[in-house]
């Protein structure tokens, strides 16, 4: 499985990589630090899923889908946040309905 990770936190990412590591499936987890670093990887190479902190340096999770949106990237995102924001919960849900 081919799993791209759009996280600031290197810390984060080591632990995601443990937790994957435990599960028995393969996986290829590849590292974006932020969203510009993350397009350029979608731009020449396909994933099985997108894992996706909500805060960024460069945006926010939600602009994340919204760019695969316009992008036409049909790989599903995955938002990972400690918000406990309704409002933003509440966007998300909308944006990832435009998914399907």
């Amino acid at each position: 499985m081919k799993i791209l990770y759009i996280e600031d936190d290197l810390a984060h990412v080591e632990l995601t990589r443990r937790s994957l590591e435990t599960r028995e499936a393969e996986f290829d987890l590849q590292t974006a630090l932020t969203m510009q670093d993350a397009f350029l990887l979608l731009a020449t190479t396909e994933y099985d899923v997108i894992l996706c902190d909500y805060r960024l340096p460069d945006g926010t999770g939600l602009d994340v889908i919204k760019l695969v949106l316009e992008r036409g990237i049909t790989t599903a995102v995955v938002l990972i946040t400690n918000l406990e924001d309704t409002n933003t919960a509440v966007a998300v849900l909308k944006a990832g309905r435009q998914i399907m």
